[in-house]
């Protein structure tokens, strides 16, 4: 593939993700604090979730290996993605200092990841077993 066309489906994929990160954020700042606006994310947390996004974009095209395991391909991108997060928005974002700010974020950051390697290993089956019952092409005539 061309660099420009990875280049771009970085860019693509990693806007979505940050799409994704914003409305679920967005969401659990609306439910738990209705009464005091804490948990409404700051344009520095807008930023961070920007980055945050691009890098784990870029760290997906571990999962595009076919040299490796389903299961090594996802464990690695746990790892990438993990020292990510923790980076990107732990450290720079200041959660160390909140003990129950960076409890929640973990839980969260976990039960998502959870919840996509369970759909990516499902679609991968998916594709591994339609791609085991194509037979391969017999010419007729020859």
């Amino acid at each position: 593939m061309k660099p420009g066309q990875t280049i771009f489906r970085i860019l693509k994929n990693g806007c979505v993700i940050f799409t994704m990160i914003t409305l679920i954020v967005y969401g659990i700042g609306a439910m738990l604090s209705s009464a005091d606006k804490t948990f409404i994310p700051t344009f520095q947390w807008i930023v961070l979730f920007f980055v945050f996004s691009l890098l784990l974009s870029s760290a997906n095209q571990i999962l595009r290996t076919e040299h490796l395991s389903v299961f090594l391909r996802v464990l690695f991108h746990f790892l990438a993605a993990a020292t990510l997060y923790i980076v990107a928005v732990v450290l720079c974002g200041g959660l160390y200092k909140n003990g129950t700010m960076l409890l929640l974020s973990l839980a969260v950051f976990i039960a998502g990841y959870i919840l996509f390697a369970i759909l990516f290993s499902v679609r991968m089956r998916r594709c591994r077993r339609s791609d085991s019952k194509k037979e391969p092409y017999k010419p007729v005539f020859h």
